[in-house]
């Protein structure tokens, strides 16, 4: 209903009809919450994380036959798309597959496609996403290490040979990625995420000054529009990339800019309780697959929202279709443990 009624004021300003097309029917994706909710899909999510995996190997080995068609002299090209995104979902589901899965042949199969995903995130040389996932696997670690505390105690040697093989397995994967790379994807990684080492640098990132200068350009329309934003449709030139821009590079500030505090609020207050319902859904007793689920999904939103906070991922992207999916798989699975209750205010009204 927000977003509709930004849709109206879009309408009837007279923006461009592509552009507002564009803006309502990539908002109107998370309606697919409800098609995976109230239909079969929701009796088998396994299906949905299964084909999110497969689509991310896909994109993965997309990437890395880019690569070795584009030339480079010291650092790998950039090579940019929306669908590498969803491996922020991938490699949380094969991690907590790896850690809590009963299924063997799924273990194995997880730890075999884990580091063709993972090639495909570094190459993507996108900082969220590198930040993202490095955070939600941290979160997933101490989660486990925490929920089987006793049992880490107790097999502290095995956990010590872990460890060691992921040291191994690593080291492993850098050398034939260097290999593969003739030693450039160290240094494009690192001249990726050297902003995160030193924050200071910001100051000096060309990226990071045209996207905050947009935003500030784009919410100086604003003037007394903040309620209800500008309208879907809106746009504005950009002075730094000589062209339209139609989106924000932040998912917070286009939606404050197209759809004001009203849509924002809104879409905050969605998120809030999705998150809310992830936390009391993992507290139940739920089977494993189940847990595997709530808890991947909860894991990837976390990392998407950080994700958002660099890119318009959450309210542009045509992966909002799969968000929309896990919200409803983390509802399907909710409302199983809910305990119903039957009314008595028949019969204390008689």
């Amino acid at each position: 209903i927000a977003f509709s009624i930004s849709a109206l004021i879009g309408f009837f300003r007279g923006f461009s009809r592509l552009y507002w097309t564009y803006d309502y029917v990539t908002l109107l994706m998370y309606l697919g919450y409800f098609i995976f909710l109230y239909t079969p899909l929701s009796k088998n999510p396994r299906r949905l994380f299964d084909f999110v995996v497969l689509c991310s190997i896909i994109a993965s080995f997309q990437y890395v036959y880019s690569v070795s068609q584009f030339g480079a002299t010291i650092l790998l090209r950039r090579i940019s798309s929306e669908h590498i995104h969803l491996t922020q979902l991938a490699l949380p589901y094969l991690g907590a597959t790896i850690l809590y899965g009963l299924d063997k042949i799924r273990r194995i199969l997880s730890v075999l496609i884990f580091p063709i995903i993972l090639a495909g995130l570094l190459l993507c040389q996108q900082r969220s996403l590198y930040g993202s996932i490095f955070i939600t696997l941290i979160m997933l670690f101490l989660i486990f290490a925490y929920e089987k505390r006793n049992i880490v105690f107790k097999n502290a040697t095995k956990l010590i040979y872990g460890i060691l093989a992921v040291i191994i397995f690593f080291g492993v994967f850098n050398i034939i990625s260097q290999d593969v790379t003739q030693g450039r994807l160290l240094k494009t990684v690192f001249s990726r995420i050297l902003v995160f080492l030193s924050p200071k640098m910001v100051r000096y990132d060309i990226s990071a000054i045209v996207r905050i200068s947009e935003i500030k350009d784009a919410l100086s329309t604003l003037g007394n529009d903040f309620l209800f934003g500008r309208g879907l449709g809106e746009y504005v030139i950009s002075r730094w990339r000589a062209n339209v821009q139609l989106t924000l590079d932040n998912t917070f500030a286009y939606l404050y800019w197209k759809t004001g505090l009203v849509g924002l609020i809104a879409f905050l207050m969605v998120i809030v309780y999705f998150l809310k319902r992830c936390f009391t859904t993992l507290r139940k007793n739920l089977l494993v697959e189940e847990k595997i689920f709530v808890l991947t999904s909860f894991l990837n939103f976390i990392g998407m929202l950080i994700v958002a906070m660099i890119n318009v991922s959450l309210a542009g992207f045509r992966a909002i279709l799969i968000w929309s999916a896990t919200f409803a798989v983390v509802e399907s699975i909710a409302r199983k443990y809910e305990r119903k209750i039957p009314s008595n205010s028949a019969n204390v009204s008689k």
